[in-house]
Formats: C-alpha cells, sequence, structure tokens
C-alpha cells in the first residue's frame, strides 16, 4: 500500500504543481557522482533505459560504505562503465560481473571499457534470452553454468532483461536463480519499479522469501544484515 501512495504523491505533485521528485533528486545525485563521470576519457550516452543518477549514487554508496566484495549486474550499459571506474579509481578490492542479453552490444561496451583502461575490473558475461514454457527468461544452461563458478555475492542490481516485445514480468526469474548464492550480508536492487510487471515481481518476491523492499519510486531495495546507511 505504502508504494501505491508514493507513487501516488508524486504523481499529483508533478499534475498540480509541474514538480517532479524524481528528477530534482537525480540532478542532486548527478552533481555527486559527477567525479567520477568527470574522469572518464570518452563521453558515453545517458539515456532512460540506464540506471538513475539517483539509484547509480546508491549503488555506488553501497560498494564503499559497506564494502561488498562481489557485485552482479543484470544488464550491461553506463552503469557498468561508471561502476567499474569507481572500483578503479577507489582501489575497491571487489570482484564486478555484468551479464548482457545483447552480444553485440556487449561488444560496443567491451570496447568502450577497454578504452577506459578498465576491462580488468569488469567481466562482461553474454547469456542469452529464449523462450521456454511460453515465457523468455535467461538461457537456463548457460546462466547455471555461471551461477555454479560464482561462488557467494553480497550485491545483485537488477536492469534486465529488456522487457520490450517479450514477457512483461519477465524479471521476476532473476532473483529466484540468484537467491542461493545470496550470502549472509548482501543488498538487492530491482529497476523500474514504477511498472505494474516489476511491482507485482516485487510482490512476489517478498510473498515467497519473506523480504521486505524499500521502494524510491523508479527503483526498490532490500538490504540484509548489518550495514551502514547509504542514502
Amino acid at each position: 500500500m505504502l508504494r501505491y501512495l508514493k507513487l501516488f504523491r508524486n504523481s499529483f505533485l508533478r499534475f498540480i504543481f509541474g514538480y517532479d521528485f524524481y528528477n530534482h533528486k537525480d540532478l542532486e545525485s548527478l552533481h555527486k557522482i559527477s567525479k567520477i563521470i568527470n574522469q572518464l576519457n570518452g563521453y558515453y550516452p545517458y539515456t532512460s533505459s540506464a540506471l538513475s543518477p539517483r539509484l547509480l549514487e546508491i549503488v555506488m554508496n553501497d560498494i564503499i560504505i559497506n564494502n561488498r566484495k562481489k557485485i552482479v549486474e543484470i544488464g550491461s550499459g553506463i552503469s557498468t562503465i561508471v561502476i567499474s571506474k569507481l572500483i578503479k579509481t577507489n582501489l575497491i578490492d571487489c570482484q564486478f560481473y555484468s551479464i548482457e542479453e545483447n552480444a553485440a552490444w556487449m561488444s560496443v561496451l567491451k570496447s568502450h571499457l577497454e578504452k577506459e583502461d578498465l576491462n580488468k575490473y569488469c567481466h562482461l558475461v553474454n547469456i542469452p534470452v529464449k523462450l521456454k514454457n511460453n515465457e523468455y527468461e535467461f538461457d537456463e544452461k548457460i546462466m547455471s553454468n555461471f551461477i555454479l563458478n560464482l561462488g557467494d555475492i553480497d550485491m545483485l542490481i537488477i536492469d534486465g532483461p529488456i522487457a520490450a516485445n517479450k514477457t512483461k514480468d519477465i524479471r521476476r526469474h532473476i532473483l529466484p536463480r540468484f537467491i542461493k548464492s545470496l550470502g549472509d550480508k548482501y543488498s538487492i536492487y530491482l529497476d523500474d519499479t514504477n511498472r505494474k510487471s516489476e511491482i507485482v515481481t516485487i510482490k512476489e518476491w517478498e510473498s515467497k522469501y519473506g523480504l521486505k523492499f524499500l521502494n524510491f519510486g523508479t527503483f526498490s531495495i532490500y538490504i540484509k544484515g548489518q550495514h551502514y546507511n547509504i542514502y
């Protein structure tokens, strides 16, 4: 109920007063993370498909403040480059994996990481999406082999697979795949939770695994174990 009230509040403010709560927060966060972004040699498009500046700021805070050691990102993009740059700049001892469904896009991203001398700070993994039982999800065999050799992780960032022209609730399959790989202390991020399919996904995960996500409108977070404030 609370997440619906927040969505209604922000929609009301935008409609009546022209005040966009999320844009205001994103501008603040973009200013904060610009110290890392401005160190990049090239320009990389920051589109509406990417993690919002607010979410990216919180993820970066979490990596540093809570000393995350093994990070898995679902859906590669500007966030992949920025997180890799953060790891390099701050000399962070961690492993960062980014899973991408589109091999062509992963190739482009790989070339950008190489140009920025960041390729050794991120392990790009191509796992295609396939149709199974009338639903789209990551290739089961490839994903299972990846997880089998992964070990425990303490951060899971979910911004994929792309839902367009596929099953709308395609991301609901992600957490069940990774739930046994999560350690005693971890954080889970789900982007686009202002969409109906992601709201349904959150409810399903909360009911199935006894979790309670904190909703920020366009994204939601669950953190388990002792941790320091990151937002």
